[in-house]
């Protein structure tokens, strides 16, 4: 599977924004998941860079904050369990 187009990105998210309009998606998971590609990627796109940096310490810490906020979209819930409609 390849990743995704932004033009199929931004026909999904459309998607994911009508069924949220129309209370078909309670828990934002269409828009959840468009959060979790972005992070994941800038996350892939980091170690990339680490990696062909020779492992440089600037890379590093640029590894570490994409991970970070890409933990941080697993965390973050309301006060009733449900995921956080970003």
């Amino acid at each position: 599977m390849s990743t995704p187009s932004d033009i199929e990105i931004d026909s999904a998210v459309k998607a994911a924004c009508y069924l949220r309009e129309h209370t078909e998606d309670k828990h934002y998971l269409g828009i959840n998941m468009n959060y979790r590609f972005r992070y994941l990627q800038q996350v892939k796109q980091a170690a990339k860079l680490f990696l062909h940096s020779g492992e440089s310490s600037h890379h590093h810490a640029d590894l570490l904050k994409a991970t970070a906020k890409s933990d941080q979209c697993d965390s973050d819930r309301d006060d009733t369990g449900q995921p956080q409609p970003w």
